[in-house]
């Protein structure tokens, strides 16, 4: 009977102890980076990408350096 006395006690205590402190349910932390990044659309094909990765030409941004008109050339692979 003391047995079983000192189990319920422990299931009790470990029961009490869930919860008053429950798990952290912080959400995911975000990446400044990709928090921050603003997106442009390309002048040629209206492709949106982050302006840190497009190519800027007079004014206009672009997905890629082959639709920046006038010799832009190849885009490198």
């Amino acid at each position: 009977m003391a047995r079983l006395f000192l189990l319920f006690l422990i299931a009790a205590l470990v029961y009490l102890v869930l919860r008053l402190f429950p798990p952290s349910r912080r959400p995911p932390a975000v990446p400044p980076a990709a928090a921050s990044s603003k997106l442009v659309g390309c002048a040629h094909c209206g492709l949106r990408v982050p302006e840190a990765e497009a190519v800027r030409q007079g004014g206009r941004y672009y997905c890629d350096r082959s639709h920046v008109p006038g010799g832009g050339g190849a885009s490198p692979a």
